[in-house]
């Protein structure tokens, strides 16, 4: 296990906390030991990543938010049904939280500006989001696909 960790972008302290937790024999050597894992994990994790730029790795995310959750949002709305509402939201936020986390596609705080007493105003928060990230399709040169049938959808997918 210890030669497999080692192949992993990590330091070698790292490792050598793990054998002190391991060759701890007092109380107090191991709530170190872990106290120091945890400070190196976190460390580790807070470490910047460089991000890639907007590129073609993007193309049909945007179609995949539209069609998964734009249709959604204003139906929760017109139902006043904020369960599923806050659920499209989440399903957004997370979906930009993932890309954002490879690519700088900027900040996306959809569940910080989500308004649980408005769900017409977060279907303009949705919108917005849209639209921002559109631009982001721009400066990927990535063109926007509408389909006005599923079968037009379907046919553009299987001849890829």
């Amino acid at each position: 296990m210890l030669d497999e960790l080692a192949t992993l972008p990590i330091g070698s302290d790292f490792i050598d906390i793990i054998k002190n937790i391991v060759a701890g024999a007092e109380v107090s050597e191991l709530r170190d030991s872990a106290k120091n894992l945890i400070l190196y994990v976190e460390n580790h994790i807070r470490q910047k990543k460089d991000k890639n730029k907007p590129s073609e790795a993007l193309r049909v995310t945007y179609e995949e938010i539209y069609s998964n959750w734009r249709n959604k949002v204003e139906e929760a709305s017109d139902n006043n049904n904020s369960f599923a509402y806050f659920m499209n939201m989440c399903n957004l936020h997370y979906m930009f939280k993932e890309i954002s986390s490879e690519f700088a596609i900027g900040d996306y705080n959809i569940m910080e500006e989500y308004d649980p007493d408005s769900l017409e105003n977060n279907i303009k928060l949705f919108d917005n989001c849209l639209q921002k990230y559109s631009e982001v399709y721009k400066s990927a040169g990535i063109k926007i696909k509408r389909y006005q049938i599923v079968d037009e959808f379907v046919s553009d997918y299987l001849d890829k």
